[in-house]
């Protein structure tokens, strides 16, 4: 019966682990894990857009530059973050609207 006694940690789910690392290396705030959660479905699933009004911790040049570069320690390509208005005007230009 050859149990070694290693013990086995379960693996976080990556949207987990990178809406911890938001927090954790401080690009966003504790009380702001939500909007972390946001970042790392989006991030996770390979989201390209991740449209918001919340100037506060997501759409702004102080907070997103830090967001990008976390995602991308983590090994994946960021959302990009913007209004609605900003998302629609780069799309338009891709899509020719």
């Amino acid at each position: 019966s050859g149990s070694s006694g290693a013990i086995v940690k379960p693996q976080l789910p990556p949207m987990t682990v990178v809406s911890r690392l938001l927090v954790a290396e401080k690009a966003l705030p504790h009380n702001a894990f939500t909007d972390a959660v946001h970042i790392a479905v989006a991030t996770t699933h390979n989201i390209h857009f991740l449209a918001t009004w919340n100037f506060a911790h997501l759409a702004n040049s102080h907070t997103k530059p830090r967001i990008e570069q976390i995602c991308r320690n983590a090994g994946y390509t960021p959302p990009r973050i913007d209004t609605p208005e900003v998302i629609l005007e780069v799309l338009s230009h891709v899509w020719r609207i």
